[in-house]
Order: structure tokens, then C-alpha cells, then sequence
């Protein structure tokens, strides 16, 4: 397949390889496109937020793999995406407790922002 992206194959020799797509776009994200999502968020918000915000936006839900944990087979993944999961951790200087902090006072829209309650309608 010439026409198809990198990504697809990507997905697909981790999918030959018993790895769930959740392993291999986290991994991806986190080892490759990390910093780059951050300054596509930046350029996008026109800088009105801390780069440690922007990092705290990307991060959720990154430490999922879609893997078994009691499963031993998937011990090197797992390692990995922690590994790289605290890596970013450090890099942006946050610790636990700011970071669920943070989610929780931005992942629960305040009254002004929520969508209206007919919103899925099909009507």
C-alpha cells in the first residue's frame, strides 16, 4: 500500500505484533509528538496558558496502554509508556497532586459552559 500513511503502518505492525492501538498511539504521542502538541496548543490558545498547562491537557488518559497489567507479557510495554510517562512528568516539572488537581478543576465545565441540556437531540 503506497498511499497509506506511516501511521497505518505503524498501527498495523502493532497490531500483527498483539499490541491494542491505545499502546501504540500513547507510545507514539509521548516518545515523538509530545513537545510538538504542546506548541501546536500554544500557537493555537496564542500563549494565554503555562507550557506546564499545556503538558497537563496532552498528558490525560497518556498513561493507559489497553494491556493486561496481570498479564507478564505485557511487563516491557507497560514499563515503557510509565517510563515515558514520568519522564514527561519531570520534564514539565509536575507532580501528582497538581496534576489531578488540575484535571479536576478543567474536565468539569463550569454552568456557563455546559452544553445545553437538547444538545443530542435529533429532532
Amino acid at each position: 500500500m503506497t498511499a497509506a500513511s506511516w501511521l497505518y503502518g505503524l498501527d498495523s505492525w502493532y497490531t500483527l505484533n498483539g499490541l491494542p492501538s491505545e499502546y501504540s498511539d500513547h507510545s507514539a504521542m509521548m516518545a515523538d509528538y509530545f513537545s510538538q502538541a504542546i506548541d501546536i496548543l500554544a500557537a493555537w490558545d496564542n500563549n494565554a496558558h503555562t507550557t506546564q498547562q499545556y503538558a497537563m491537557v496532552m498528558l490525560y488518559g497518556l498513561n493507559t496502554s489497553g494491556l493486561d497489567p496481570s498479564d507478564p507479557n505485557n511487563t516491557t510495554e507497560i514499563n515503557f509508556l510509565n517510563t515515558e510517562y514520568n519522564s514527561l512528568l519531570a520534564k514539565y516539572n509536575i507532580d501528582a497532586t497538581t496534576l489531578s488537581n488540575y484535571w479536576q478543576s478543567q474536565l468539569n465545565a463550569q454552568a456557563s459552559n455546559k452544553l445545553p441540556q437538547d444538545c443530542t437531540s435529533t429532532q
